[in-house]
Parts: structure tokens; sequence; C-alpha cells
């Protein structure tokens, strides 16, 4: 009995000792390619510049395995909370834990589709004049971009809103990006690029 009690001290010491430090952890996440350019945390960062927006930052909480849970936390308009969360294992791998982290995260297999400059050769799946509503899957809002590399958030709305297709640019290393008009409620218009992901017919 006294070896069996030893024995598992020295297993439980020895995946404890194996668990990555949470600053590690955390820069492991924020390192992270980003679905729309750039790296996770850059787009966090950029999101969070947002007027509305409260910014909470990053948290890492750690279980009882030694892997850690690392948060990005926001709020909206004082009201809508924003949790982007990820797993960290003991040995350094990241798993997107939600839908927020999921849709702004390349997975570890994720391949882009990818575009030629040759159009007949270019997915495009919407083209301009096309009536559509803009709503984000796996949030609830979504973001208007300032331009088609869509590295600069310039407004979130509400899902659901309808719009239509401006313009549309290609490009040789990640999916097309569209830019669209929208009709707000007051009848104001709102133009800006988004991706064709939050894009519904």
């Amino acid at each position: 009995m006294r070896y069996l009690v030893l024995i598992i001290c020295i297993v439980f010491s020895t995946s404890i000792a194996s668990a990555i430090p949470s600053d590690e952890a955390q820069n492991k996440v924020k390192n992270l390619p980003c679905k729309t350019g750039g790296t996770v945390d850059e787009h966090l960062t950029k999101k969070a510049d947002i007027p509305a927006m409260d910014d909470m930052g990053w948290s890492a909480y750690p279980l009882d395995d030694g892997a850690f849970h690392v948060e990005r936390f926001m709020i909206l308009s004082d009201r809508m909370r924003l949790i982007y969360r990820w797993h960290v294992d003991t040995q350094g791998n990241v798993t997107a834990v939600n839908g927020k982290a999921k849709s702004i995260t390349v997975p570890n297999k994720y391949t882009h589709y990818i575009e030629s400059r040759d159009k007949a050769n270019t997915r495009i799946d919407h083209k301009s004049g096309d009536n559509v509503v803009l709503r984000n899957k796996s949030d609830d809002a979504f973001a208007i971009h300032k331009d088609a590399e869509l590295s600069n958030i310039t407004n979130l709305f509400s899902n659901g809103i309808k719009a239509t297709i401006k313009s549309f640019k290609t490009f040789p290393d990640k999916p097309t990006a569209y830019k669209v008009q929208l009709t707000l409620g007051d009848g104001s218009i709102y133009n800006g690029w988004v991706p064709g992901n939050v894009i519904n017919n």
C-alpha cells in the first residue's frame, strides 16, 4: 500500500510539473492565426478599440489536470457579454472551446480556399447587386470592416440586417471580401466590408 501511494504521488507531481506557465498559455492563444488575417490577439485588440466596447482583457484559469482555459472577455454597449475561450493542454496544444473563439480561430487542419487572380478559378459566392442578410452564425453580432483586408473593425451590428452587395475583392491567399451597403432601421445607409461567412441569401 505504501508503494502504491508513492507511485500515485510521483505520477501526480509529474503531471503537474509538465503544465506550462499561465503566461505562456496566454501567449500561445494570442499568437494563433486568425481567420481574418493576423493573430487572434491583433483581431481582438482592434475589436476592443470600438468605442462601445468595454474590454476586460485576457485571463488564464488553471484546471485540475494542469491545463488552462484562456479567455478574452468584452462587454458591448454595457449589456452584451462577449467571451472567447480556448483550452491549452499541458503540452501547449490549443483548442478553441466556444463558438466565439471558433469563429475567429484558424483550426489546426484548416486550409483556406486558395483563390487565384483568374476569376474563372476564384470562388465568388455573391455578385454586385445581390440583396442579402448579414448574420454571424457564431455570435450575436457581426463586424463591419474599413477595407477589403478585413483588418480594421469600424462597427458592430446586430444580426439580421439587410444589405446589398456593392462590390467584392479577391485575394490569392484568403477568402473573398465583399463591400456591402446596409440599410439601418432609421433609414440611414452604412457602407463597409465583410467576409463571405456572414452573408446569407
